[in-house]
């Protein structure tokens, strides 16, 4: 599994460097803009690239997760600990979100 998941990270770098590539050479030779189906092919192509890297890695993730051996559940976490969790985690997120 290691090699695939390293496949697919290559996969979504390639994506991340071919779209920071793009935008480079726009800011470098901006009159020299590209045709717009050429431009919309090759930024569509990057988007599946990478939604297609982003996939695999999930899927090969939760493959991974569920071969894992299970962990005996500790008692470390209290109620008032997990309450306190939620009550850091739930801002934060709606924070993100909004």
């Amino acid at each position: 599994m290691n090699g695939v998941m390293g496949f697919l990270i290559v996969l979504m770098a390639v994506s991340v460097l071919a779209t920071l590539g793009a935008g480079l050479w726009l800011q470098l030779k901006p009159r020299s803009l590209p045709a717009g189906k050429l431009l919309k092919g090759g930024v569509l192509a990057n988007m599946a690239l990478f939604g297609i890297g982003m996939a695999g890695v999930m899927l090969v993730g939760v493959g991974e997760v569920m071969a894992a051996t299970p962990v005996v559940a500790s008692a470390d976490i209290s109620m008032g600990k997990g309450l306190a969790l939620l009550a850091v985690g739930l801002p934060t997120g709606l924070a993100a979100i909004a």
